[in-house]
């Protein structure tokens, strides 16, 4: 691919030591329409991946004769915080909220409607730019998701670059009125916010992958590596656009240009032998988490990040990812009842790829899955697997109501229940069945695999593959 990427440095550090120490910065605020005894909400977000990621830290200040004040501990240089004001009138103080601002060591930021300028003080300017470029991001070139023409595509795509390129002028007027962290950061977002654009509208679009990349083939971005963006490696692990935005790119350029389906395999070890450092540790933990349900063999690749990664902060996601994936974990052995009372052991399938199907009564999902596995049932050799059907009801008379109902077994499924330990059987746990329905396959040799994709969702193609 021809993509030349933002960063490539050398030089490595660990995280806390290159940010060094820590510090404060002060918010202050005041506005007329905050009543007394209000609460205003400051959530803080360090080094942010942006998965499903929660505030690491939430303020709160009660206002008094109209005002608020914050002090903010920062970890890093720069972090990432949300100021969320009484929602009373969504018309006047809904607009006053903040989303993913930039704060800095030793800011001392004024946000009122008591002066001439709404934002002053210390570190104010890159409040402003933030404000302003956000309004530009509100406009839209709207594209249906159904939509099957590759002009409208492509148009869409190039209005999004002039946004980019309106954005970044606006920035470049900027420039020396802002940290240089604060610059990058903000230069950073600028192209995450384009490339993550495109490629939800390449993701959204219903045209044939060979007609879209045949379309894409003419389409000319503007040089966006020309602009000064991101150019520090540390600073970069800190931007909130970063993952997504790289990641997008790489879509863009090597799937939807090419035709080619997306391979988290294939991004992963591109994005590890083009970056390095922290900004590499934080791609490819960012990568696994959001694709951990992906249809490719995640555990080689998580594997292979557990000897690449050694960032605590990172280190942690690819824990989880290893305990949900049950790499390196054997299968467990069980003793169930079944419906005429009899003990079922594990032991008693080997050498038999087994189907754990998780469920209980009441649950939707659970019967809709079972029309499927009925289906699969009919396409496989039943002298070499076996389908398994795990209750948790803790009622042993409305289990076996329901398994004779139909509605949620298959027909040649080992019916089986956890008794009066229910959903806190040891069985759930060490498989990390947290909710339902859930399939696990059990190979052969007795090693758990991944989760299959849900049947409806690809045919049974996936779960299909994974039993034969």
């Amino acid at each position: 691919m021809k993509a030349v990427y933002i960063l490539f440095l050398t030089g490595i550090c660990s995280y806390n030591s290159c940010f060094g120490q820590s510090g404060n910065a002060l918010i202050n605020g005041s506005f007329k329409f905050l009543n007394e005894g209000d609460t205003v909400t400051l959530e803080l977000v360090n080094n942010p991946l942006k998965i499903d990621q929660p505030a690491e830290a939430a303020i709160i200040s009660i206002v008094h004769q109209h005002r608020f004040s914050f002090t903010v501990p920062l970890e890093t240089p720069a972090s990432y915080i949300s100021l969320k004001l009484p929602l009373k009138n969504k018309n006047v103080e809904g607009k006053k909220n903040l989303y993913d601002f930039i704060v800095e060591q030793n800011d001392k930021i004024i946000y009122t409607d008591e002066i001439e300028k709404e934002i002053a003080g210390k570190g104010a300017c890159k409040w402003v730019l933030q404000r302003a470029l956000y309004k530009i991001s509100q406009s839209r070139y709207d594209v249906s998701p159904d939509n099957k023409d590759p002009d409208k595509i492509i148009t869409s795509m190039k209005f999004t670059d002039s946004l980019f390129t309106l954005k970044s002028k606006l920035l470049t007027a900027y420039r020396d009125r802002i940290s240089s962290r604060a610059f990058q950061l903000i230069a950073g977002s600028n192209l995450s916010t384009a490339w993550t654009a495109k490629e939800f509208v390449l993701r959204n679009s219903r045209i044939d992958k060979n007609d879209l990349a045949e379309a894409l083939s003419g389409y000319l971005p503007p040089d966006m590596n020309a602009f000064p963006a991101v150019r520090d490696n540390f600073t970069l692990v800190l931007s909130a656009g970063f993952c997504e935005g790289i990641t997008a790119r790489y879509v863009v350029d090597s799937c939807y240009k090419s035709g080619k389906p997306f391979s988290v395999g294939k991004c992963y070890y591109f994005l590890k032998a083009a970056f390095s450092g922290p900004a590499r540790e934080k791609l490819l933990s960012y990568l696994l988490y959001r694709y951990r349900k992906s249809a490719d063999d995640m555990r080689n690749i998580v594997n292979d990040a557990d000897n690449v990664i050694k960032e605590p902060i990172y280190r942690d996601i690819i824990a989880s990812l290893k305990e949900n994936l049950l790499i390196g974990r054997a299968a467990y052995n069980f003793n169930l009842q079944d419906t005429s009372g009899r003990i079922i052991q594990s032991a008693d399938f080997k050498e038999k790829t087994v189907l754990l199907d998780f469920w209980f009564t009441g649950c939707t999902p659970c019967k809709m899955l079972a029309v499927k596995l009925k289906e699969i049932e009919s396409k496989l050799n039943h002298d070499s697997m076996v389908f398994i059907s795990i209750n948790i009801d803790k009622n042993r008379g409305m289990w076996k109501s329901s398994v004779r109902s139909g509605l949620y077994t298959s027909l040649h499924a080992v019916n089986l229940n956890t008794g009066a330990l229910g959903i806190g059987h040891p069985l759930l746990k060490h498989y990390s069945v947290t909710s339902f329905p859930a399939l696990l396959v059990v190979d052969k040799e007795g090693h758990p695999k991944r989760n299959p994709k849900d049947p409806s969702s690809d045919n049974s193609e996936d779960l299909l593959s994974l039993l034969q």
